[in-house]
């Protein structure tokens, strides 16, 4: 996000068995995302929640005083979209926000209308 130039960047992923190269000239790009920690908050149900559940990982990490690494990739992964299941109440993402002090077990945060996955 660039709050200054009123401009989001997002990019479209997906994993890929082998590399594929690209020239300057081509509208697409082909990039990898580099290990870091991060906070998982998993969001099970509708988009609506999203920014709920973001809220809620950003105030996991302010009580637990662990800092945001703007170095790394801020991301929303659609493991179980629209186009999986019909019912949004079924639909699950995983957000993670990178951190830079790293924490001892993976944590889980999820929003208050939302189940966890064991």
């Amino acid at each position: 996000y660039d709050v200054d130039k009123n401009k989001v960047e997002f990019s479209i992923a997906t994993t890929l068995k082998e590399i594929i190269y690209t020239t300057p000239e081509s509208e697409f790009t082909v990039d990898s995302i580099m290990p870091h920690q991060a906070l998982k908050i998993i969001l099970k149900g509708d988009y609506s929640h999203s920014k709920e559940a973001w809220d809620k990982g950003f105030d996991y990490l302010k009580k637990n005083n662990l800092e945001q690494n703007y170095n790394g990739t801020f991301r929303e992964v659609y493991v179980k979209n629209r186009t999986d299941v019909k019912q949004p109440s079924q639909w699950l993402t995983e957000i993670y926000i990178p951190v830079k002090q790293k924490s001892s077990k993976p944590v889980n945060v999820v929003p208050a209308n939302s189940t966890p996955i064991e």
